[in-house]
């Protein structure tokens, strides 16, 4: 498997999915603001930002296709890739606010997110293995 091409797959599909969520984002924030007409500058940067941000979830999805490397290796690499783009992208489209303490807030609570959500799946694999394991083992 060339993990190349596949991570350029994948970042080409996320790059739809994450235009769909920026432009969501873009709503929320006009609405929010009460924007009656929308500003070019917002909606063509968190279209950008979505879009690289599809891209990037996309390609990085593919370093858990790398079986040489343990799961604790691929979870920090994948968390660090997304974690080093995510506030910086967040910043530059305006979702968050500019400076070192918002940046500081978005990769903390990224970084929990991201273990909540780990944790869980890891817990439903735990249980979906012991299962199986269960069942082959009844018959």
């Amino acid at each position: 498997m060339s993990y190349g091409k596949e991570a350029l797959k994948r970042g080409a599909m996320g790059l739809a999915v994450g235009i769909a969520i920026s432009m969501t984002i873009a709503v929320i924030i006009g609405w929010r603001e009460g924007l009656s007409t929308y500003d070019f500058e917002i909606m063509s940067k968190s279209y950008a930002a979505g879009g690289i941000m599809g891209i990037v979830f996309g390609a990085a999805s593919v370093i858990w296709n790398v079986k040489r490397w343990s799961y604790l290796k691929q979870t920090v690499l994948h968390m660090l890739v997304i974690a080093a783009v995510y506030p910086t992208l967040s910043m530059w489209a305006g979702w968050i606010p500019a400076g070192l303490v918002p940046a500081a807030i978005c990769f903390g609570g990224f970084v929990a997110i991201y273990g909540i959500l780990w944790t869980g799946w890891f817990f439903h694999y735990k249980r979906t293995i012991r299962d199986f394991n269960a069942r082959v083992g009844q018959k």
